[in-house]
């Protein structure tokens, strides 16, 4: 009788575990899903969004295509690049960094 309690007892636990895991998962695909998408916006809202997360493009970069580097950056958040240019390669750490900030990501 003791051991058909303890079963109950630790299903039930597992139970509550695995409803609020499941519960944590859903609020934070809610969270990603209500975020525009950055690569859907425009060049100027991108700089004013990037700017107040602090990330500045180099002057050696100005004319660098933000929209498709940070397209780039969705499709592929964790891919590592390697760019023999420490300016460009900084900045598109400190890109990568902005854009899995923004949408939540480590």
């Amino acid at each position: 009788m003791k051991i058909k309690k303890t079963f109950i007892l630790f299903g039930m636990i597992f139970l509550i575990i695995f409803q609020m895991g499941c519960a944590a998962a859903q609020m934070n695909t809610k969270a990603t899903e209500e975020k525009v998408l950055l690569s859907s916006l425009d060049q100027e809202q991108l700089l004013e969004i990037l700017s107040k997360m602090g990330v500045d493009i180099p002057e050696e970069l100005a004319g660098i295509n933000i929209k498709e580097l940070i397209a780039y950056i969705e499709s592929e958040p964790d891919l590592l690049s390697v760019i023999d240019y420490v300016v460009a390669d900084d900045f598109l750490e400190e890109l990568r960094g902005a854009v899995k900030s923004y949408y939540g990501k480590k």
